[in-house]
């Protein structure tokens, strides 16, 4: 049954996600899921169904984390903590946060603790005191406002 899903997997699918996977590894990481589940099995008939779903449970979870790696970083970050401290002096970016701290305070504090200080959203939400809906919603009005002001 796993061959014959990988094989079919292989020739529905233009990706390359399940190729390296073996018929053994697809039939050992499925047997985990079942047992996880702890369910009562009643006859052949109800294991073949219970492994036929859970192989593509399987197939399907490796597929959507592979298309999330595509995309790991977070669609919010606007830049990484590196590219930020390195273009630092050539972009004037300082300079353009502490204009925009002139005008709208909060963004800058979101925007420094978010992209200079490295923070994660939940944890900035902390240290300002606000909440997450919040803090996206003033990063994304510094981020737009920053964009500009560096083009």
């Amino acid at each position: 049954m796993a061959s014959r899903m990988l094989r079919s997997e292989r020739l529905t699918n233009s990706s390359k996600v399940n190729r390296d996977m073996s018929p053994t590894s697809l039939v050992a990481e499925s047997t985990l899921h079942l047992l996880a589940q702890r369910v009562q099995i009643q006859g052949n008939d109800h294991l073949h169904g219970l492994a036929n779903i859970s192989m593509q449970r399987v197939l399907s979870d490796r597929a959507r984390k592979s298309r999330a790696l595509k995309r790991s970083g977070n669609p919010r970050d606007l830049l990484k903590a590196e590219e930020v401290k390195s273009k630092v002096q050539e972009l004037g970016i300082m300079n353009a946060i502490e204009a925009l701290r002139a005008l709208r305070p909060r963004q800058a504090e979101v925007i420094t603790a978010v992209c200079l200080k490295e923070m994660t959203i939940v944890e900035a939400s902390k240290k300002l005191k606000m909440t997450v809906p919040t803090l996206n919603r003033e990063l994304r009005a510094a981020r737009e406002w920053l964009s500009k002001r560096l083009k």
